[in-house]
């Protein structure tokens, strides 16, 4: 499942305003801290590959936000990749138009 396909126009006008309100830069302990507390299991898949993320851009520059569905978005502006959290459906890669939107937004700030 994509969360990212989903991204309608209208959806997108809509989550790119809700990033707007909510988007903050954040030190890479926040994000860690975010990854234990939505992964309960270190051995995971997600978690493992979350980690090793975090461990390959320990200087990046990391940003947080929400969606008006509850999503948390959490973006390295420095690699271009970022990830989403929805409670009770799961987490994945954002896809290239959400990238494009958030690197659109932290470029702007």
């Amino acid at each position: 499942m994509s969360y990212d396909n989903e991204w309608l126009n209208q959806t997108l006008e809509s989550r790119k305003k809700a990033v707007l309100e909510t988007i903050r830069r954040v030190e890479i302990a926040e994000v860690r801290a975010l990854g234990s507390a939505r992964f309960l299991s270190a051995t995971d898949a997600w978690a493992e590959n979350f980690k090793t993320f975090l461990d390959e851009h320990p200087r990046g520059d990391f940003y947080l936000a929400k969606t008006h569905e509850g999503a948390e978005i959490v973006y390295c502006h420095d690699a271009g990749k970022g990830v989403w959290f929805l409670e009770g459906r799961g987490c994945g890669l954002i896809q290239a138009r959400g990238l494009a939107l958030l690197a659109e937004i932290v470029s702007s700030l």
